[in-house]
């Protein structure tokens, strides 16, 4: 029945303490959605900036290549109007004075400067295909045979409104080259195609020019800036061989293709905006990554969820430990209350025959009297802890006399046959140590001593002097502490599995307030194995040497055993 009446309290505090949980759950819900948020705004922004980026390219690549494509006509035109009319005439053979006359035209005026490189042709292909004738420096044999066959497949898909065409001729491994041709219909049905190889260092001179042109971008952007310091501009031939580049840099990876007239075949221009120029040209600049920022703070947020959790799940183990202490505590003062009360009802109603029965009440209640101030005593102190008032350093006193003197006060405490107590004591040996301080230390390791041993059990209590430090050693034949349990034991509401699960009564402050005091006047405590079964807990404290040692020094100190608290 008493597990049913505390359950609706139990689920009572659970309901008390789940607003706190909802309201970080929501807070983590919150931050999450802000962060999604304001992720997609960022995106949303990045897509648009790129976008922005990508419509200025494509603005510039179509300005580039209109440019370059009235550059490279007025070029192309000069350098094949001259073998059209030789053609005419019917005198091929005067196509090489033709090439050298064009080439010192271009050395005195640079006018519409022809773009013929090494050697000019012609072919016919209908009514029936002939061996290409070659002027100046032919090509290799390679070439010729690729040559025809590119013309020829070209000249085949010529648009009508195309007075040339531009295209590129793959060799087998050297780099293609470039092949400007026109196509000439004489009266009697024959089909010829003429042309030149295109000096590519003439090409890029064009490309250039078109480049370096100021209006690729409005100026109303540019504010007067170059093109040089705004855009990058790649022109690719088929294969996305790489025929004209304004800059070494790397393409950035937003950009815009676009071919340039269908008379130039399969050369795409690609502009891309250079990434110090688009703080210039979008307002705000170009955001920056804002993912990691963001993920960050969502796993801070989580963090501090878990964090707050953790903290939560302790108050509450601690709520529950005090809610134990309350009760152990309570159940122990109300043992030594009822033994008191009892003897006092019974002197009072008269119930003792003679003098010794008398005294022997009075002892009983002497004796639970004591036993009842002794536990205030312990709660007072643990209290005075919790709120970090310890006792300060005290005068130098004998630990043996302050261990025998406390040793003594619990025995008249102890049922008979309880257990017996054996005290070995090192005269002489001085600690500053505030004697309260140390009688509430030796009577807090008795206690626990009596309670978890045996009935009848002989509690050892030895005293000595180790490597500069007054050592306090009290022994018990009970069932001993666990390895994995020694260092827990010396927390405040906490006790041994085996002391939880057993019927003795404890509130798990006894030990604590040992550490604590132990810890506060500059030493040590810890438990381990005693040598004839049970638990041995020793306590360290910095001792005074003695005459012959240097009055005053304190010994230095070693390291800490294992399980030491």
């Amino acid at each position: 029945m008493s597990g049913n009446r505390n359950a609706p309290s139990g689920a009572a505090a659970y309901l008390r303490r789940a607003p706190p949980f909802l309201a970080l759950l929501l807070a983590l819900g919150v931050t999450g959605v802000g962060a999604m948020w304001a992720y997609r705004a960022h995106r949303s922004h990045r897509e648009t900036a790129e976008a922005l980026l990508r419509d200025y390219g494509s603005f510039a690549a179509w300005s580039f290549s209109e440019r370059a494509a009235a550059f490279l006509d007025e070029a192309v035109r000069s350098t094949l109007y001259p073998l059209r009319r030789e053609l005419l005439d019917a005198d091929p053979a005067c196509l090489e004075a033709v090439l050298a006359a064009g080439r010192k035209r271009r050395d005195g005026c640079g006018c519409a400067a022809p773009l013929a490189g090494r050697f000019a042709f012609h072919a016919r292909l209908a009514p029936e295909p002939s061996d290409p004738t070659f002027v100046g420096e032919p090509p290799a044999a390679p070439y010729r045979v690729a040559l025809l066959a590119v013309v020829g497949r070209d000249a085949r898909r010529w648009p009508d409104q195309e007075p040339y065409r531009v295209v590129q001729v793959p060799g087998p491994s050297e780099a293609p080259m470039l092949v400007a041709y026109a196509r000439l219909r004489h009266e009697r049905g024959d089909t010829v195609v003429y042309g030149v190889e295109v000096d590519q260092a003439r090409f890029r001179e064009e490309l250039r020019r078109a480049f370096d042109d100021p209006v690729l971008l409005p100026r109303s952007l540019t504010r007067g800036a170059p093109n040089s310091s705004l855009l990058a501009i790649r022109v690719l031939g088929v294969g996305e061989e790489l025929l004209f580049a304004s800059t070494e840099r790397a393409t950035p990876a937003i950009y815009a293709d676009q071919a340039l007239p269908e008379r130039v075949s399969g050369v795409v221009v690609r502009a891309s905006v250079l990434p110090e120029a688009a703080e210039r040209l979008i307002i705000g600049g170009m955001p920056g990554d804002r993912t990691p920022v963001l993920l960050l703070l969502f796993g801070l947020a989580a963090c501090l969820m878990v964090l707050s959790v953790s903290l939560f799940r302790k108050e509450n183990e601690l709520a529950r430990l005090r809610s134990d202490f309350v009760a152990s505590v309570s159940h122990e003062l109300r043992t030594p209350v009822a033994q008191i009360r009892l003897f006092v009802e019974t002197l009072r109603l008269g119930r003792v025959s003679n003098d010794a029965q008398r005294e022997w009440a009075f002892e009983r209640i002497e004796r639970e009297t004591l036993r009842l101030g002794g536990l205030v005593d312990k709660i007072l102190h643990f209290n005075r802890i919790e709120r970090g008032v310890v006792p300060a350093h005290g005068t130098p006193v004998d630990v043996g006399e302050g261990v025998e003197d406390a040793t003594t006060s619990f025995d008249a405490l102890l049922p008979t046959g309880k257990a017996r107590l054996a005290l070995a004591s090192t005269e002489g040996l001085l600690a500053p140590v505030h004697p309260d301080s140390l009688r509430q230390v030796v009577l807090n390791l008795l206690e626990n001593a009596v309670k978890y041993g045996a009935d009848g059990q002989t509690i050892r209590v030895c005293v000595d002097r180790r490597d500069g430090f007054a050592r306090i050693a009290v022994e018990d034949e009970g069932p001993g502490v666990p390895t994995a349990e020694r260092r827990l034991i010396w927390e405040p509401f906490r006790r041994g599995a085996a002391a939880v699960g057993s019927a003795t009564a404890g509130g798990g402050i006894g030990l604590s307030v040992v550490r604590q005091i132990v810890r506060a006047h500059g030493g040590r405590a810890w438990v381990e194995d005693a040598k004839r079964g049970g638990a041995r807990f020793v306590v360290e404290l910095p001792a005074l040497r003695v005459a012959g040692g240097g009055a005053g020094a304190q010994a230095g100190r070693r390291g800490a055993p294992a399980g030491a608290a």
